[in-house]
């Protein structure tokens, strides 16, 4: 059922420095707050346990069998907590303005409301009169709770005027900068590691590749060079445009094929270079680098 709703259309969205966008489709926010108002009535008749977080410092023991600083609720303690978060998540208002709070109180709210329906459903089974109406209510509200979480989660983020809100930690931004800067370094001096960076025409024709490298090496080179100038004049913004965003795919995937080259980088992903000093470090890098580029492609995919 959550297949019903458009995987590349997000619900939330950076609007602002610290502001959401919340616009879930409507037939969903009616499941949700379906969910919502019928959520403590089913937590009353779940009869399986959930372990939830405590207070480090609280002094009530754990259940046997429990891992350390949890412990179990059902019955009446579930209804009081679930009737004490469901308001965070009504508190959200579709195509309206949120904010970071309200975002991550939501997230909690429709974690338990999801905990609560699928567990309803486990314990009530399919015969049930109501299963299929409850099934609808849990596809809902853990849509809500993967949309919400993707979007606090994500360092980047499509917002509504086509620009992309863009947060990197001060080391990531360290990465780039220094993998482009060895790569503008290197552009035109033969390095070996850059070799991945411009393809063979003619693998099977040295004069044709030789003269097809004469025309096109150059231009290579100076389409490198823009795009890195690119990334390294707008790394440290918060809001980057889609053309920005490209350059940053491109460049991000460069330093890795050049970090991949001097790693010797199988067809696996798994380094074949002897380890060196500053061996696990690279494949550190590398690896960093491939989850931001994964980002990278995941917010542009919702231009397409």
């Amino acid at each position: 059922m959550i297949d019903e709703w458009d995987p590349d259309t997000p619900w939330c969205w950076a609007d602002g420095e610290d502001d959401w966008r919340f616009e879930p489709p409507q037939d969903a926010w009616s499941l949700i707050t379906a969910a919502a108002s019928a959520v403590p009535d089913l937590a009353r008749h779940v009869s399986v346990r959930i372990a939830i977080a405590i207070d480090d410092e609280s002094d009530e023991p754990a259940e046997p069998g429990e891992p350390e600083g949890y412990r179990s609720m059902h019955g009446d303690e579930l209804v009081g907590l679930v009737s004490a978060w469901i308001p965070q998540l009504l508190a959200l208002e579709p195509t309206s303005t949120v904010t970071d709070d309200d975002v991550s109180s939501a997230i909690a709210a429709s974690e338990i409301a999801a905990v609560v329906t699928t567990l309803w459903l486990d314990h009530a089974g399919p015969t049930d009169a109501r299963a299929s109406e409850v099934a609808r209510w849990a596809s809902a509200t853990r849509r809500l709770h993967q949309e919400l979480t993707h979007a606090m989660l994500l360092r980047i983020r499509p917002r509504r005027d086509g620009t992309f809100r863009i947060r990197l930690l001060g080391a990531e931004r360290d990465l780039v900068r220094t993998g482009l800067q060895q790569i503008l370094d290197a552009l035109g001096s033969g390095d070996e590691a850059l070799h991945r960076l411009f393809p063979v025409a003619y693998p099977d024709d040295d004069e044709k590749q030789e003269g097809w490298s004469a025309l096109a090496h150059g231009e290579l080179i100076e389409s490198r060079q823009a795009a890195i100038k690119t990334v390294l004049d707008t790394i440290d913004q918060k809001s980057v445009t889609e053309a920005e965003l490209h350059a940053l795919m491109r460049c991000i995937n460069d330093v890795r094929l050049v970090l991949g080259t001097r790693l010797d980088m199988d067809d696996h992903g798994q380094p074949q270079a002897l380890p060196g000093p500053d061996h696990a470090r690279m494949v550190a890098v590398y690896e960093h680098l491939g989850v931001l580029l994964y980002e990278v492609i995941q917010a542009l995919r919702t231009t397409l």
